[in-house]
């Protein structure tokens, strides 16, 4: 989990940074060998970076595999309400 958390936390400092695009990238890369609960939050701050670069197609991508693969987790909730697309939903 100590090693989710630090990359969790370069990616959102790179996103930051002026670079959603790589941010997103690199969230979604931990993700990949990040514990189940740490994955799900991952994954939705990968999809919220990608929404920042533009790259609608692929945060709903990155929301959905949220829903789908960590249901049980107050993130699947939250890429839900992404995914709604309401206007409370950030994107």
């Amino acid at each position: 989990v100590g090693g989710a958390l630090l990359a969790g936390l370069a990616g959102e400092l790179r996103g930051r940074g002026g670079d959603p695009g790589g941010a997103s990238r690199a969230l979604e890369s931990a993700a990949a060998w990040a514990p189940a609960g740490e994955s799900a939050a991952l994954l939705l701050s990968a999809g919220i970076w990608a929404e920042t670069a533009g790259e609608a197609e692929r945060a709903r991508a990155l929301w959905r595999a949220v829903a789908l693969d960590h249901p049980d987790t107050p993130y699947a909730l939250e890429a839900r309400r992404r995914l709604a697309g309401g206007p409370e939903s950030g994107g």
